[in-house]
């Protein structure tokens, strides 16, 4: 059994983190390329990981989301990440997603945005077509599949008004 955020596709799983997971991410995170586009190339130390960890912890605690687990389920293997969070500064939803290097290329992008844009809007009860804004940070082709513009912004963040 499973708890309430758990996002099911064809292929892709989307749940909380669990301890299995730790050298996938780690494998993510100490990845030079990968984090290019997540970090500006800072690779993530011990600290780091943990302070991700326990951040997405409190997310599901008080908000039923996090930035979770993106699983592949025809191996049971992650990933990436992929969910919904509290952006830093603001109370607006922030809709994100990571695949890992090995898997570019795929569509697990666009396809686990996407859910959780819809996990979003079904489960969470976020608004579309209000002054609620959902924040989407991701790569510009995977964004624009999903349906979102990009943002005027410094960092690339990409906005949707749903």
């Amino acid at each position: 059994m499973h708890g309430p955020f758990w996002i099911e596709t064809d292929r892709l799983l989307i749940r909380p983190w669990e301890p299995g997971d730790d050298a996938g991410f780690r494998e993510m995170v100490g990845d030079p390329e990968m984090m290019r586009y997540i970090s500006g190339d800072r690779l993530w130390d011990e600290e780091r990981i943990a302070e991700f960890h326990a951040r997405q912890r409190r997310h599901l605690a008080s908000r039923g989301c996090c930035m979770g687990a993106l699983v592949e389920r025809a191996t049971g293997q992650l990933a990436g990440v992929c969910g919904l969070q509290p952006m830093r500064t603001s109370s607006e939803i922030e809709v994100g997603w990571w695949v890992a290097k090995r898997l570019w290329g795929r569509g697990f992008a666009t396809e686990g945005g996407a859910a959780a844009l819809r996990f979003g809007w079904e489960k969470l009860g976020l608004r579309r077509g209000s002054t609620s804004w959902i924040w989407v940070r991701a790569l510009y082709q995977a964004a624009s599949c999903v349906g979102v513009n990009r943002n005027q912004k410094k960092r690339p963040y990409f906005s949707c008004q749903c």
